[in-house]
């Protein structure tokens, strides 16, 4: 029984789920969260960010942690979900990008990170930015 107990303990402690974060500058489609930013303080690492799409662009963004972000355009045909300026920062490495339009800079100085079905108008990354995969991009 003690060693039923023990194992049960350990399963709950290390069974903690990560959290889906929506965010939405499009007052029709609202989510949890207006800006991008703010929903980056608030997620913990391994959060997925869920980007609506909007005529509106998002303002610039720094990931600092590991997260998911993902937009609209990995869903289909949908309006992008734009960011003006993006910084992934060492802290963020193993950062996965899926489906989002970056139309200004984009700065990737993060090893390991992932971006899938992305568009750059302008990309930079430096040495730190091993391992760094652009899939459909």
């Amino acid at each position: 029984m003690k060693l039923f107990l023990t194992f049960l303990s350990c399963l709950c402690l290390t069974s903690a789920q990560s959290a889906i974060l929506t965010i939405s500058n499009n007052p029709t489609l609202p989510g949890q969260y207006t800006d991008g930013n703010v929903a980056i303080s608030a997620a913990s690492p391994g959060d997925t960010l869920q980007f609506t799409g909007s005529t509106t662009s998002y303002s610039s963004i720094n990931v600092a942690k590991q997260l998911t972000l993902v937009g609209s355009g990995w869903a289909g045909p949908l309006l992008p979900a734009k960011f003006s300026y993006c910084t992934v920062s060492l802290a963020g490495g193993f950062s996965t990008f899926q489906g989002i339009s970056f139309i200004d800079y984009t700065n990737v100085n993060a090893a390991n990170c992932t971006f899938t079905e992305c568009t750059f108008w302008s990309l930079n990354y430096n040495t730190d930015a091993d391992n760094t995969l652009y899939k459909n991009c």
